[in-house]
């Protein structure tokens, strides 16, 4: 291919272009294949038995033992202790304050933690035994936090220190109350007694929330930049609730919300990739010119 390049007949730049691009997209993908390929996995006993005794789903909040938290990406539940990514130091800060292998803990109530994975007897109030396999027995609590709520009273307090310490303390009705950063105008439910919200469609990149009655909705789930929400298919402001978790503002009456993971990067990854792939393609067609004209004279 070197020799190719080096070559001063015209024909040998087309055909040199062609072998490099041939070249990086084989070596690219020599590179990748082992990394995209599955291994034999090693189930710890404890997942192996919530895969059978643990509904999954949208309210599939679980706490485990430390160790193999991976394994809630393979069984299809939301562990509480997240995946093995870099955390996002708010969240850790947030689980700090209190034991965060403690189901009952303000924090893990108001993550909506309903499902407690544990090798010993769990005899705490509140919570069934739901199922028992070789090396797991299997909880559900019984009055556990929904996963999206309305909120009706807005607290502001800029500093997530304090209101973690506000969370953690517990003294507070939390599916009422809201902790926001910043001053946001939204109306409560305007007479409604009963405010309510369901998740309707649940996945890693996009929700769906069904709300009725207005208020401060609250997601439990990461607030983090990328996130983009509607309201009945209109832009919706996304506000940083309890120092982790994402809100918008819902108005009296019936609506669906919807969250998308939509960063920035995606987009400008698409552009660099389109004109790579497009200059690829002008290179080609420069040199199957060049050769054309070189063969004319």
């Amino acid at each position: 291919m070197l020799w190719l390049w080096s070559d001063l007949d015209p024909k040998s730049a087309g055909r040199a272009l062609l072998l490099t691009c041939l070249l990086v997209t084989l070596d690219a993908w020599h590179v990748a294949i082992p990394i995209i390929t599955t291994s034999v996995l090693h189930e710890d006993a404890v997942w192996a038995g919530a895969r059978i005794n643990v509904p999954t789903g949208a309210d599939a909040r679980v706490i485990a033992p430390p160790g193999f938290e991976n394994l809630a990406s393979v069984t299809g539940h939301l562990n509480v202790a997240g995946y093995d990514p870099l955390p996002i130091d708010a969240y850790q800060k947030l689980r700090a304050y209190g034991d965060t292998n403690d189901p009952t803990t303000p924090v893990s109530t108001l993550l909506g933690v309903k499902y407690v994975l544990t090798t010993k007897p769990y005899d705490k109030p509140n919570f069934k035994l739901i199922g028992i396999a070789d090396g797991g027995i299997y909880y559900r609590r019984e009055d556990a936090f929904l996963r999206a709520w309305l909120a009706q009273t807005i607290i502001v307090e800029p500093n997530d220190d304090a209101v973690r310490a506000k969370i953690a303390a517990g003294k507070n009705d939390l599916r009422t109350i809201v902790y926001l950063s910043k001053p946001l105008d939204c109306p409560i439910a305007n007479g409604a007694t009963n405010p309510t919200a369901e998740i309707t469609d649940y996945h890693a990149d996009t929700v769906a929330v069904k709300t009725s009655g207005g208020g401060v909705l609250v997601l439990s789930d990461q607030y983090y930049n990328g996130w983009r929400a509607t309201i009945d298919g209109q832009p919706a402001d996304i506000q940083r609730a309890d120092t982790v978790f994402r809100a918008v503002c819902v108005p009296a009456g019936d609506h669906v919300v919807r969250f998308e993971y939509r960063p920035l990067s995606l987009y400008v990854g698409v552009i660099v990739s389109i004109v790579g792939w497009l200059s690829v393609l002008a290179l080609l067609l420069l040199g199957f010119m060049r050769d054309r004209r070189a063969r004319s004279v």
